[in-house]
């Protein structure tokens, strides 16, 4: 049992340390994040610590080879002739037989005892009592805050009733929240999961407004996160691991990334940067925390960790959002998706083969014949293995120049749209719905509660302008530069004019309307001309499905329209979803058909591309021109399986009646590397039954190229079975049949062909 165990502690501990660092890089490459990002790193690679040893126990191995060595063990044998008798000695052989433990006089001796024990024991003894020692602790902290609790008092008072309520309504807290008053050197800390209790010193009282506002606001963000529990969860983990250095790094890093990030919150909420940073140092010099309740009580301000605390509640270009549900989600899906198989990891490796020792035996006969070895049986074909399923495309994003960064974050309503390059920062933040005039140049009027923002940055000049709803729905305007004040003028409405044009290009606002005014105005023309000025991937493909919905574009603008989506599309996914949308909406003829085909050249997800072409087939007439521009295409296409899988497809729908496509077919076959694949796409062609002899040619002198012997004897037995062969392709048919390395699978195919003859 105690085997088991260690087992499963060193197990745990080899890949809870590769957990750790992937966590510590993670968190590197989220530096400029904000804290509540790096504060998700840590709680993620705390839970997989958590959950690795269940895991472990509960999923199948998956066995990986490893070397495995183990130590020689000593086994007596000896080698017994075998009688002299009339047998001849042709039949003479040596055996080779366990050796039994020769008789020995044993002396008895008084019997004794050995109080010994096991290394085994003795770390297990040494892991238990390093795991009692941190659970205590947590133990003592938890009795702690329950015993401040039943000595502290609970407010009633209505000024602190009322900012706790708005408090709550700020922060989205729906559970219920206490909150009581503890003694005059009491430091502000919140607790509990189900109900939470928030302590305020007994002094609290004589606080201005916003300093209270700020301490509720601080230990509600805690509520509002789910930190008691998580930090709960920590303790239990680094009681499991505490030998591990890295997971206390962890723990104590958890702690820091939730306290700045409920500081962060509180400055969203509205507080300034300089009065709550001075909030904080006065009640970190004034107040003490309760003593020993630190992993169960969420204190404010520890003097340990308030330097760092304070740099960053004054650092204007420190990132603050938070993380919404949208985005955590996928977040917990990858890390999921990272320790569930290193859960299941497992070496596979067979042991070194131990080490026999002989004692000296008689000598053996000169003559020593041993058995020979029997052949062992021709194994049978194997299934070939299912193609694996294609990955899922992945969401669209939109790309980013050599320094260009853009990003779109949505979050109930509110929608954040940012962009930056060598210095030069925009950020543009909508809150509700509005409309824009109809030139697209200015806001029209906003809907009640509906608020907009912008802001630039370039280095020398920062503008900003808030944009809220009047009595009427106009817009009522508040225009800053460098902090200042400023009359809304033309400077200013110009200033929007641009800010409006690069939120609409980068967002996709209103795409189906702006294309429509666009064609509407200045033709197809126009709109190839304002997609070229799109940074997005995703817009691009938006503002390009848009002018497909619209029939009788003609062949020429097509073709132009597919070639620029090539050109201008990097996302393989967008430039695919592009091109199945010109496939379903439009008439393609041969040049627009060339055109899509060099397009989908462009894309490097072989998925993407197998299925850009895939719509093409389904949707379109292809002329034998047409179809030979697809298949050359097609040879782009990398993976065995999605060649493979567009082959079958277009041989299920068009016959390869046309030399040209023929060859094209031959040379897309030609470069599938599986050879199960390749049979496979040769075979669909096959079983058609109406190739003709030219056709049926090619196929024979590709399916030489096959190099498994089941796959190529399996095509050459569907080809006889099909067709009556003769002159060159029943030469062709001989030469690969005779080349085929496996004696039954040649005699098959050749006896397929006999019987084919007769």
């Amino acid at each position: 049992m105690l085997d088991l165990w260690l087992a499963t502690l060193l197990d745990s501990s080899l890949k809870g340390l590769l957990l750790c660092l992937a966590a510590v890089a993670a968190a590197l490459a989220l530096r400029r994040s904000s804290a509540a990002a790096r504060h998700l790193v840590w709680r993620l690679a705390l839970a997989g610590l958590l959950a690795l040893p269940a895991l472990a126990a509960l999923l199948p191995s998956w066995r990986v080879p490893f070397p495995v060595f183990k130590a020689a063990v000593p086994v007596p044998v000896r080698i017994e002739m075998a009688p002299r008798s009339p047998v001849p000695p042709a039949q003479s052989a040596a055996v080779i037989v366990p050796d039994p433990v020769p008789p020995t006089r044993v002396t008895p001796e008084p019997e004794t005892r050995n109080w010994t024990v096991s290394w085994q024991a003795a770390a297990f003894g040494v892991w238990l009592a390093g795991c009692l020692a941190v659970l205590s602790s947590l133990a003592v902290a938890l009795l702690r805050v329950r015993w401040q609790k039943r000595l502290a008092r609970s407010i009633q008072d209505e000024d602190w009733t009322g900012l706790l309520g708005q408090a709550c309504t700020d922060l989205d807290v729906r559970r219920p929240v206490e909150l009581v008053q503890g003694n005059a050197q009491a430091m502000p800390m919140t607790w509990g999961w189900r109900r939470p209790v928030v302590l305020v010193p007994a002094g609290a009282a004589a606080w201005p407004e916003s300093r209270r506002r700020a301490v509720l606001l601080h230990e509600l963000a805690h509520v509002a996160r789910g930190d008691y529990a998580t930090q709960i969860a920590a303790e239990v983990v680094r009681a499991l691991y505490w030998f591990n250095p890295l997971v206390w790094t962890a723990a104590r890093k958890l702690r820091l990334e939730s306290e700045q990030a409920c500081d962060d919150q509180v400055l969203t909420a509205g507080a300034k940067a300089a009065d709550y940073a001075g909030d904080l140092l006065d009640i970190a010099r004034s107040l003490r925390a309760v003593r020993a309740a630190a992993p169960a009580g969420l204190t404010m301000a520890r003097p340990s960790q308030l330097a760092g605390r304070l740099l960053a509640v004054l650092d204007a270009r420190r990132d603050r959002r938070g993380i919404s549900r949208r985005l955590a989600l996928p977040a917990w899906l990858a890390a999921a998706c990272v320790v569930i198989p290193l859960a299941a990891l497992a070496p596979a490796a067979e042991p070194v083969a131990p080490v026999v020792q002989a004692p000296p035996a008689p000598a053996a006969p000169a003559a020593r014949r041993a058995e020979p070895a029997r052949p062992a049986p021709p194994a049978r074909p194997s299934a070939p293995s299912a193609p694996s399923a294609p990955s899922a495309p992945a969401a669209p994003s939109a790309p980013a120049g050599r320094s260009t960064h853009r990003s779109i974050f949505s979050n109930n309503g509110d929608q954040t749209y940012e962009w930056s390059q060598n210095g030069h920062r925009v950020r543009i933040r909508t809150d509700g719905k509005f409309q824009l005039t109809d030139d697209w140049t200015g806001i029209a009027r906003l809907d009640h509660g509906a608020e907009l923002r912008f802001e630039e940055s370039d280095g020398h000049t920062e503008r900003r302008l808030d944009v809220e709803p009047g009595s009427d729905g106009r817009p009522v305007y508040t225009w800053k530069m460098d902090g200042k004040e400023r009359a809304f003028d033309a400077e200013g409405r110009k200033w929007l004019q641009a800010m409006l044009l690069d939120f609409v290009r980068g967002t996709g606002y209103a795409a189906e309307e702006r294309v429509a005014a666009i064609l509407k105005r200045q033709g197809p023309d126009g709109v190839l001309a304002e997609i070229s000025q799109i940074p997005s991937d995703y817009v691009k493909r938006l503002y390009f499905a848009q002018l497909f919905a619209n029939r009788g574009l003609g062949s020429d603008v097509m073709a132009r329209a597919l070639r620029q989506a090539g050109r201008e599309i990097h996302s393989d996914y967008d430039l695919a979803e592009t091109l199945v949308a010109a496939a379903r909406s439009q008439a393609l003829d041969d040049a627009t058909v060339q055109a899509y085909s060099e397009a989908s050249r462009s894309i490097h997800s072989d998925y993407d591309q197998r299925r850009a072409l895939s719509e093409l087939v389904d949707k379109a007439r292809l002329s034998p021109a047409s179809l030979a521009a697809l298949l050359r295409a097609a040879q782009g296409i990398g993976a065995n399986y999605d060649r493979a899988e567009l082959l079958v497809k277009v041989v299920h729908k068009d016959a390869l009646g046309d030399p040209g496509v023929q060859h094209a077919y031959a040379e897309a076959a030609a470069g599938i590397g599986s050879a199960y694949d390749r049979r496979r796409a040769l075979s669909a062609a096959v079983e058609r039954g109406d190739l003709s002899p030219e056709a049926l040619l090619t196929v024979l002198h590709s399916a030489r190229g096959i190099d498994a012997a089941y796959d190529r004897a399996t095509l050459l037995v569907e080809i006889a079975h099909r067709y009556s062969l003769s002159g060159a392709a029943r030469d062709t048919y001989l030469e690969a049949a005779r080349s085929i390395g496996s004696e039954y699978d040649r005699k098959r195919a050749e006896d397929a062909l006999g019987r084919s003859g007769r």
